[in-house]
């Protein structure tokens, strides 16, 4: 009785095993179709980008450790953003910005904002996570608001205009859009 335990058990773990080596083969990335891959190379070498640098925690956990160069990073991620929108509202001239993440799998992100004569268009390149979510996704913006993107008093986050044309040191902001589908995205 123990051999047909113990024999049962080692064909359970070879069958494990192999099903998690076909499992691993399904994983690899697979190459991006070549319009997407033309799209990447292009806003990959394109140098008129200015690059938003990722905050890692808030700023008031920053602060609180200690680390008031995070203030900089936000002045920084600030004009960029005011920027974007000022030239939005204008509607003349061009300015384009990025900012790459990584995602909760671990994958790597970059969204691109292009605005050129008020046209807005958003890429969003999740080829750095594929298969999982894809490869790059391109969108026409009708409008968009800047404010700060902030949690409410019962810890939910909310989109909050500005409401004064220098906004408050410290303090995030953040630029507001929808998609075509409909759902909000944040820039």
């Amino acid at each position: 009785m123990k051999r047909v335990v113990a024999t049962l058990a080692c064909l359970l773990i070879a069958i494990g095993l192999s099903s998690m080596r076909a499992m691993g083969e399904g994983w690899h990335r697979e190459s991006l179709p070549p319009d997407e891959q033309v799209l990447r190379e292009q806003l990959e070498s394109d140098t008129a980008f200015q690059t938003l640098l990722p905050l890692q925690r808030t700023v008031e956990e920053s602060l609180e450790a200690g680390e008031t160069a995070v203030l900089d990073v936000v002045a920084k991620n600030n004009a960029i953003r005011q920027t974007l929108f000022d030239t939005f509202v204008t509607r003349k001239g061009s300015a384009r910005a990025k900012i790459s993440y990584d995602g909760i799998e671990g994958g790597r992100f970059t969204d691109y904002i292009i605005i050129e004569d008020g046209r807005v268009t958003v890429v969003h390149d999740a080829s750095g996570d594929r298969p999982v979510s894809g490869g790059i996704h391109s969108y026409e913006i009708d409008r968009i608001d800047i404010g700060y993107h902030q949690r409410n008093s019962k810890g939910v986050m909310q989109f909050q205009p500005v409401k004064s044309a220098t906004p408050e040191r410290g303090k995030p902001l953040t630029l507001r859009y929808q998609l075509p589908s409909g759902v909000e995205e944040f820039f």
